[in-house]
């Protein structure tokens, strides 16, 4: 990265000392240039020369504006631009603007456009992201995967993909909170595509924010899945033993997923794992209680339910509470 402001910044004192030319050609090379994070002032510059053609004055001008961060004048330019009809070097590049500007209906036609007229830069790693997202938000889960699986071939070693892949993971956490949860064999054919060591972060990432938002279904998906990948006796077993464990607990097997959790060595956990940890062994001790006595005057849908259920339920409300505090 800094290897490439040094550069930007380079080219922008040469562009600086160039001719004012009215010339389609350098005005392409210009907006490029802005877009892709140089200085906004040699764009400006070239857009109040004499002789510019309009279209190119649009394109520099609304770059400028855009690189600003004036919103409002960029979108007085850039939206206005059919994208098509520019050279391929700067057409993804405004495209990507314009869908950033737009509105939703308009954003995933520019994103499509941005992808396909720059494929392998930034410009398209940038769109996948932003797209992917996106749908994401929308539930369109066929879009959603696709998205992803164009990312994971692609773009596996980005400076971004830590980031973009911990917000795309919030998705699929979002979707279960709420409700029916996605297909997570497209998630582990999709990840199958990544180095083991990214797979296991990812893992891990999805099982921390699964306990956090309270959907131990997927918590416990997670860290199957990261006990599995990770090597014997490694942190990260520890890690995805831990979670696997920690919502068996009102499970058939929760004799035994309770041994587990207490064989812990608490001064190896981060803090959100001490918490989960004290709540899961809460909740375990409840279990392990004599039954309570059911009162005649209890609800009558309450005495139906079993005392595993009503423990279980009562006890994952208190972790619930605990674990809001990491949110």
């Amino acid at each position: 990265m800094a290897a490439q402001k040094a550069l930007l910044l380079s080219i922008g004192q040469k562009l600086k000392t160039l001719p004012e030319s009215p010339s389609t050609q350098i005005a392409s090379q210009i907006a490029a240039y802005v877009l892709s994070g140089g200085d906004p002032d040699v764009a400006e510059k070239l857009s109040t020369a004499e002789g510019m053609k309009y279209g190119d004055r649009m394109v520099l001008a609304g770059s400028a504006h855009f690189m600003r961060g004036e919103r409002e004048a960029a979108a007085g330019t850039l939206p206005k631009i059919n994208a098509t009809e520019l050279p391929s070097r700067i057409a993804g590049r405004v495209a990507l603007a314009q869908a950033l500007l737009g509105d939703e209906q308009t954003r995933q036609n520019r994103l499509a456009l941005a992808l396909s007229a720059m494929p392998g830069t930034l410009v398209e790693e940038s769109a996948l992201r932003r797209s992917a997202l996106a749908f994401g938000e929308k539930r369109d889960e066929g879009a959603f995967w696709r998205r992803l699986d164009r990312y994971s071939r692609r773009f596996r070693d980005s400076v971004y993909a830590d980031s973009f892949w911990n917000d795309a993971l919030g998705v699929i956490v979002a979707w279960t909170a709420s409700g029916h949860g996605p297909d997570l064999l497209r998630l582990d054919v999709i990840l199958s595509q990544l180095p083991i060591a990214q797979r296991r972060r990812l893992y891990l990432v999805l099982a921390r924010q699964s306990a956090v938002a309270g959907s131990d279904s997927l918590a416990g998906f997670a860290g199957r899945r990261l006990r599995r990948l990770a090597a014997q006796g490694s942190s990260e077993e520890q890690l995805g033993s831990f979670y696997s464990s920690l919502y068996e607990i009102v499970s058939a097997d929760g004799d035994s997923a309770l041994l587990r959790l207490r064989s812990f060595n608490r001064a190896s956990l981060g803090s959100l794992e001490r918490a989960l940890l004290d709540a899961g062994l809460a909740l375990g001790d409840e279990i392990e209680r004599p039954a309570p006595t059911i009162t005649a005057e209890a609800d009558q849908g309450e005495v139906e339910r079993s005392v595993l259920e009503i423990r279980g339920s009562e006890l994952l409300s208190q972790s619930n509470k605990l674990l809001a505090e990491f949110n």
